[in-house]
């Protein structure tokens, strides 16, 4: 089963089966969206450049420390957002 029939399985609607977007992530985040945003953006770069781009972020990644999941911030301490509200 190829991505896109599974997305007009799960959202069998006729107008869902325009939809970009499946109903396993919905609108705000779908791996299908941003593959598709990605390949628009970037599909015409060769090998060399998409190494090229990858090493730059891998570069950004380790001298950010490396860390995939970064410490939270003790509330009241710098750093700390708990007194902002929502839609703030």
């Amino acid at each position: 089963m190829t991505a896109e029939e599974f997305h007009d399985e799960t959202l069998p609607a006729e107008p869902a089966k325009t939809a970009h977007f499946c109903s396993m992530c919905g609108p705000k985040f779908c791996s299908m969206r941003i593959s598709q945003d990605i390949r628009d953006q970037f599909g015409g770069l060769s090998e060399q450049q998409i190494v090229a781009g990858m090493d730059r972020k891998s570069a950004e990644f380790k001298k950010a420390g490396g860390k995939v999941y970064l410490p939270s911030p003790i509330l009241g301490g710098p750093g700390d957002r708990s007194d902002l509200t929502v839609g703030s």
